[in-house]
């Protein structure tokens, strides 16, 4: 678990009765706020699981409960989602996220990320993501990333 004193937030495996509805609300949040992706999205059924093959850590805030969520696949380190909400970004919840996910796994983590999100690509290269491939996937180009 990370824990970051001055911003007010800890990082904690997900819980599944209790951390589902925030990380649903978290991601229906963020996907809302790029114009490029269809709202009506949704996590993958069965997320969240026992046996799904992820690994999910939550953020959390004392006063304002979950703020974001990463999910992850510990055996090949494809991390599928990483989603904070605007209000919480960089206060350095991303960088715990990917810092635990590395502990959890001895794979170069990787992932993708949609060619117009120009933040979030400018994030992961600051934290040592370098592009490796393109793809197009649902009409959207995707940046395949991975940490160095």
């Amino acid at each position: 678990m990370d824990f970051h004193p001055a911003a007010g937030w800890q990082i904690r495996p997900f819980r599944p009765g209790p951390d589902r509805a925030g990380c649903e609300r978290v991601f229906q949040a963020c996907v809302g706020e790029f114009s490029w992706l269809d709202t009506a999205q949704s996590l993958p059924a069965g997320w969240g699981s026992p046996g799904c093959g992820l690994a999910i850590h939550v953020a959390e805030v004392r006063q304002a409960g979950l703020v974001g969520f990463i999910m992850f696949n510990s055996e090949t380190g494809y991390v599928s989602y990483l989603l904070v909400e605007r209000d919480w970004r960089l206060c350095g919840i991303g960088r715990g996220f990917l810092a635990g996910a590395r502990r959890v796994t001895s794979r170069a983590l990787s992932l993708d990320v949609d060619r117009q999100n120009r933040r979030a690509r400018a994030a992961y290269e600051a934290l040592g993501f370098q592009p490796v491939a393109t793809r197009t996937a649902a009409g959207r180009e995707q940046i395949r990333m991975r940490a160095a």
